[in-house]
């Protein structure tokens, strides 16, 4: 990156767009915002009046157009990234996951923010760390996250949150607590807080 560049920030965390467009519809179908899409928001909001960064915020698909802006701040819709997914058939989820990949891998960002405690986290590894090469950070949103043993009555959501959580180049806890658990299990130098 040269010297006097803008440096590139995504947030992501598909549930966030009602923050930006209160009017957005359908919130009940794509499932609604709690705590970790507000922390994100206001942390995308805070760093985007900094004139040292450009901030963009990949959100679920809520029938909005693909790309908006709010307050210097550049929304990015991944299509198809919603909560019928889940209850598609096979061959739609296939299709679903490609497109998503195709467009995360098109987004122009150094570095990736989330707090998605799921099997996204590991598709975000995957993705962004390991193709892109770029950084991504993942924020603990409750010490459910610290417990790996919690995902494992889910195989696919295990192996893809175990692998994202062993592959992000930070991760940022909201206590001592937190830190002391996930050290624990991680082994210390990756955390901060």
């Amino acid at each position: 990156m040269k010297k006097n560049q803008k440096k590139k920030v995504c947030f992501f965390i598909s549930g966030a767009y009602p923050l930006f467009n209160p009017e957005a519809k359908d919130i009940l179908k794509n499932g609604s915002f709690g705590g970790a899409e507000v922390d994100l928001y206001n942390i995308a909001r805070s760093l985007a009046k900094n004139k040292k960064y450009t901030v963009q915020f990949a959100v679920g698909d809520y029938g909005q157009s693909d790309i908006e802006y709010y307050d210097n701040i550049k929304v990015i819709k991944l299509k198809y990234l919603t909560a019928e997914e889940h209850q598609s058939k096979l061959h739609q989820k296939i299709l679903r996951k490609l497109m998503m990949i195709w467009q995360l891998i098109k987004i122009d960002s150094d570095i990736f923010i989330t707090k998605t405690a799921w099997e996204m986290l590991g598709w975000l590894a995957i993705v962004e760390k390991l193709i892109m090469r770029r950084k991504l950070v993942f924020k603990l949103s409750s010490d459910v996250n610290t417990d790996l043993d919690f995902y494992r009555k889910d195989k696919r959501l295990y192996a893809l949150y175990k692998f994202g959580i062993y592959h992000t180049n930070r991760i940022i806890c909201q206590s001592e607590q937190q830190r002391k658990m996930l050290s624990e299990r991680l082994g210390p130098g990756r955390l901060c807080n």
